[in-house]
């Protein structure tokens, strides 16, 4: 709750590297302090916790100092125009957030609720390595979102940006769609490697849910055209 303003101050100061790299830090002071403490003692859910706080922590730190360094906004990109940003504008931005997260964690709420405990164990896993590939398609999509925006503000033909959209359709299917077939056909064994034998019950929600992956692939780039557009309500 702390950090997201700071990241957010920088983003709106067009600083996108520096708030990925406070991120990136923060993520791998986590697995540093996981991969230390589990060489010498077995891991433990508390282990875990406390290396999430601590790499929250740590990406709040340095958010904070990359943003001290610009108090006086002496950073700000003079192209950059963000007085058009305003909260109404902003909030389906922010629905969209809340719809996502719900989605990705209340899932595992809701089976275990109408199912069993087996049940839910299987499906956990299939979950997390859904979320895993999804990377994929927001990969497409914040390439995207960028090109066309810029193809929007340089007030290109329809065309052109009809053309951009089938580019990155293209670029979507390209990469889910092998992902898709090599994950379908060594699903057994990318779930025996990873989580050991005693998951193979995960095998089959993983290869339903994977399903999942090609439209998601497809769908984001038009979500990008819908953002350029400036219809983020429709978006949510």
């Amino acid at each position: 709750s702390l950090e997201i303003p700071v990241l957010a101050s920088l983003r709106a100061r067009d600083r996108f590297r520096d708030a990925t790299s406070a991120v990136v830090v923060g993520r791998c002071a986590t697995v540093g302090i996981v991969v230390a403490v589990a060489a010498r003692y077995s891991l433990s859910i508390e282990l875990l916790a406390i290396a999430n706080v601590v790499g929250e922590g740590v990406v709040l730190a340095a958010a904070a100092a990359m943003l001290r360094r610009d108090s006086r906004w002496r950073g700000i990109n003079p192209n950059w125009h963000p007085s058009v940003i305003n909260f109404r504008r902003a909030a389906p931005f922010a629905s969209n957030t809340v719809i996502s997260i719900a989605y990705n964690r209340m899932d595992i709420l809701l089976v275990a609720v109408l199912t069993s405990a087996a049940q839910t164990g299987a499906y956990a896993p299939a979950s997390r390595f859904q979320d895993s590939l999804y990377l994929l398609s927001n990969a497409v999509y914040l390439v995207a979102v960028p090109q066309f925006v810029r193809s929007v503000r340089q007030l290109q033909e329809p065309e052109q940006l009809q053309r951009l959209l089938y580019s990155y359709w293209r670029l979507g299917a390209l990469v889910a769609v092998p992902a898709t077939v090599v994950a379908l056909a060594f699903m057994p064994q990318i779930v025996g490697l990873l989580l050991g034998p005693d998951y193979s019950a995960a095998v089959g929600p993983s290869r339903v849910l994977l399903g999942c992956l090609i439209v998601a692939s497809l769908g984001s780039p038009l979500l990008g055209v819908l953002i350029a557009l400036d219809r983020g309500v429709d978006t949510t």
